[in-house]
């Protein structure tokens, strides 16, 4: 039934190809305007991210410089006195360790490991003096628990042998019975341009998370995962608060992954991408920054969700695709309504008009046709006016035709009565009725010629010779 509606009605098979279309048009444009917004909306939120991992960067760069900075300057000073060639009390250098830890929140324990004896490296020899700084309180440790946690890594040793600055590796270190989480950063103290000694600072990383999970570099989406690599890939701090410790890979060891977000921080380089991370699509972006004095690079990595990035965008292809069903809709009724006044009423006359033609042709109906609008000057304008012009020379054909058609029958009937001198007078159009008639005049003519006009005259003298009577004779002959 539905089949037999649609191939009957061509201004329904016009609309429905019209939307066709139209919704395969709307559906590209906005297949384009999304993956463009999109792709505008991800680029946005990776500037935004990178724009807050700078922030972060910066903050933890300010924070690590200001304490590392107290180190920089107790070496530099026990260093001049050294060099003064006065003497360091043991009291001198307590001050200084706890001055050190009681400037800066950030910093658990600072140690001092002093030896003017010589050596190539950390000997137990050396003096060792120490503080810890536990909430608001510092205190100060003994001499074998300062030799632990010194000597407990290879930093200092690398510090010492090098005379350089030395940052170590993000590890859980037990101090004074307290398991904290914690970096070191070595400083040589010189005598005379030679190391005698240095200063280790451990700063409590615990600050590393704070700043991640709480104001600093805050954005605008949700359910974003911020982290604090170290150069090797190891996560210092997260806001999830599960992976410290570990290694990027120990989250996602995919190729895809190591080669865009791992190989790239382990190069120092920044990343901007989007990747499956922690089971759904991430855009993930990560930001350089110096540890100085170090020379040292960590890296601010965020992700969030591609969804929460997208989400406006979500809401908006909803909107559109609303909008769009319900302009098409409207389209198509206004085409259609269009359509059938403008141009299927007009055809639909135009066949009606055809179909009478044929019937008067066929002789199927009388010769009364009204003509065709031809007022438009469009196409069907043009053919309506042809049609109306071959009506009429169709309707004068006819007539003319019907004319001399009643015409030949009335001398048909005369001839009948015996009257050969009437002729078929009226002029048909159409070619073989004038050729029929000539031929039928002609053969009156022949007649008329041969036997006589009138054939009422002829059978009654047939009638008085069968009667032997042969003194009468046809008069007109």
């Amino acid at each position: 039934m539905t089949n037999s509606v649609f191939s009957k009605r061509i201004g329904l098979k016009i609309a429905l190809n019209i939307a066709g279309i139209i919704i395969i048009v709307v559906a590209l444009l906005i297949f384009a305007v999304i993956m463009n917004i999109q792709k505008s909306m991800l680029k946005g939120a990776e500037n935004i991210m990178a724009s807050r991992a700078t922030s972060i960067g910066n903050y933890i760069n300010f924070q690590m410089r200001d304490a590392i900075s107290l180190g920089i300057a107790s070496a530099s000073k026990i260093g001049m006195m050294l060099d003064a060639n006065e003497n360091i009390s043991i009291d001198t250098l307590k001050q200084e360790a706890y001055s050190i830890n009681s400037v800066s929140k950030t910093i658990a324990f600072s140690g001092i490991y002093l030896n003017l004896n010589g050596g190539d490296s950390i000997s137990k020899d050396g003096i060792f003096i120490g503080s810890f700084q536990d909430t608001d309180r510092v205190s100060m440790l003994d001499k074998a628990t300062v030799e632990r946690i010194i000597m407990s890594s290879r930093p200092p040793e690398l510090a010492f042998k090098s005379a350089k600055p030395v940052l170590g590796v993000p590890t859980l270190r037990n101090i004074n019975g307290k398991n904290i989480y914690t970096i070191s950063a070595n400083f040589p103290i010189f005598k005379h341009g030679k190391v005698v000694g240095l200063i280790q600072q451990r700063l409590d990383l615990d600050f590393i998370q704070e700043a991640l999970s709480h104001s600093v570099g805050d954005i605008i989406y949700e359910d974003v995962d911020r982290y604090m690599i170290d150069r090797s890939g190891v996560i210092i701090a997260d806001t999830l608060g599960q992976y410290r410790g570990k290694n990027l890979s120990d989250i996602n060891n995919t190729s895809e992954f190591k080669k865009e977000v791992i190989d790239n921080i382990l190069d120092s380089k920044d990343v901007s991408t989007t990747l499956d991370f922690r089971g759904m699509k991430r855009a993930l972006v990560s930001q350089t920054f110096i540890i100085p004095p170090f020379n040292i690079k960590w890296n601010a990595l965020m992700a969030v969700p591609k969804n929460e990035v997208l989400k406006d965008l979500y809401s908006l292809v909803v909107f559109i695709v609303i909008s769009s069903i319900i302009a098409i809709v409207v389209i198509i009724f206004l085409f259609y309504f269009y359509i059938n006044k403008a141009f299927i009423k007009r055809v639909r006359n135009i066949q009606a008009t055809l179909i009478d033609t044929f019937a008067v042709i066929n002789h199927e109906k009388a010769i009364n046709i009204p003509k065709l609008d031809t007022r438009s000057k469009d196409e069907l304008g043009v053919i309506s006016n042809v049609i109306n012009i071959a009506m009429d020379k169709t309707k004068t054909s006819l007539s003319k035709d019907s004319e001399a058609v009643s015409e030949a029958l009335n001398v048909a009937k005369t001839i009948e009565e015996g009257n050969l001198s009437v002729r078929i007078l009226k002029l048909p159009s159409n070619p073989q009725l004038i050729e029929l008639r000539d031929v039928l005049n002609n053969m009156l003519d022949v007649l008329e010629l041969k036997i006589g006009s009138n054939m009422n005259e002829i059978e009654r003298v047939f009638d008085s010779y069968l009667k032997l009577d042969f003194s009468t004779s046809v008069l007109d002959s």
